[in-house]
């Protein structure tokens, strides 16, 4: 997979462009990746529902896999690249912009209902996952088998998440309304395979700029994965407040906690099967801050019992002012991220 860069054009070549250019190029690559997996999300379920799977499985495990799979792809792509310390951000990155982000967004729109089994259950189990993501960091060298135990806690997860979740099905009957299988059947695989396609060329431009920051502008790893994939939650944050506004504050929740919990286990699974060293001390700012921002979540929760406007602007805060420490410690006082912005 390496042996691409050498076939890339320098017009498009992120280690040559001008530094406009190279932004411009990422935005389309985020661009891509949005829309890509939004296709394919669309046309898998609509296809699932019309060969009547039922609606709950389609919402709660289907749609999750779609949106971890292709994050899972950028990890992959950023281990084969040898870029293990942005793999390993992007992991801890991506399910902290993927639950924040969009629940406390949603918070500052209007109060968020929870029901005890979110406090007593699924954030728990968040945290744990965390934590055990930490540990198999801890090691120094990460195995096959830490790799396998993570693999293994995704599936029962995402197993026990559907089986626990049959009693609120949240009206997904509805979802896919209208597919009339046999006549639209054509068009919506023409539509599955654009998005993988569209979304093939983002991720592989998306992992050759993320390269570029790092050899070409010195820009450290981690703290680059922490923020590299937060743009691709925008499509959870717009569906955030329109659930919220509509009432239905829990699917989101329910959704961005599956979402988080199952790419740190994927995601830390495929990690550990390449066996990288990892240096603890990098990492321990990054995982700190992800800790506390999560207890804190969950004591609103727990106390709360519903996520108030001024709880959800904290959380925002304290996830920006983390990101800020993060890159302060990993730039060495900021000297790379100044660097890049005066060359």
């Amino acid at each position: 997979m390496y042996n691409i860069v050498q076939y890339i054009p320098s017009w498009i070549d992120p280690m040559v462009v001008s530094e406009p250019l190279f932004l411009c190029w990422l935005a389309i690559a985020y661009f891509f990746m949005i829309v890509g997996n939004e296709w394919i999300t669309d046309g898998v379920c609509t296809l699932a529902l019309a060969s009547k799977v039922e609606p709950l499985f389609v919402g709660m495990v289907v749609s999750t896999i779609i949106t971890v799979v292709p994050l899972c792809v950028l990890v992959w792509l950023s281990m084969s690249f040898y870029q293990t310390n942005l793999a390993v951000g992007s992991v801890l990155g991506g399910s902290w912009g993927m639950l924040i982000l969009p629940l406390a967004v949603a918070g500052l729109e209007r109060p968020i209902g929870l029901r005890d089994r979110w406090v007593k259950a699924d954030f728990p189990m968040m945290i744990v996952t965390v934590i055990v993501f930490f540990c198999c960091i801890c090691g120094g060298r990460m195995s096959w088998l830490q790799g396998a135990v993570m693999a293994g806690m995704g599936l029962f997860y995402i197993v026990s998440k559907y089986t626990q979740g049959k009693d609120s099905r949240y009206g997904l009957e509805g979802f896919g309304r209208g597919f009339t299988f046999g006549i639209s059947t054509g068009s919506v695989i023409t539509k599955i395979i654009a998005g993988g396609a569209i979304w093939t060329i983002g991720g592989i431009f998306w992992i050759l700029a993320m390269r570029a920051a790092i050899l070409r502008w010195n820009i450290p790893a981690l703290p680059l994965g922490i923020v590299a994939l937060w743009p691709l939650c925008l499509p959870e944050i717009t569906s955030a407040i329109a659930a919220t506004q509509k009432g239905y504050s829990e699917l989101i929740l329910g959704q961005v906690l599956a979402i988080s919990t199952l790419f740190i286990l994927v995601g830390g699974a495929i990690i550990c099967c390449y066996q990288p060293f990892l240096d603890v001390k990098i990492t321990a700012v990054a995982y700190i801050s992800f800790i506390a921002i999560l207890l804190a979540c969950w004591f609103f929760m727990r106390y709360s019992h519903r996520l108030w406007g001024w709880q959800s602007a904290f959380l925002l805060f304290a996830t920006f002012f983390g990101v800020v420490v993060i890159w302060i410690q990993g730039c060495g006082g900021g000297k790379a991220l100044l660097s890049f912005l005066n060359d």
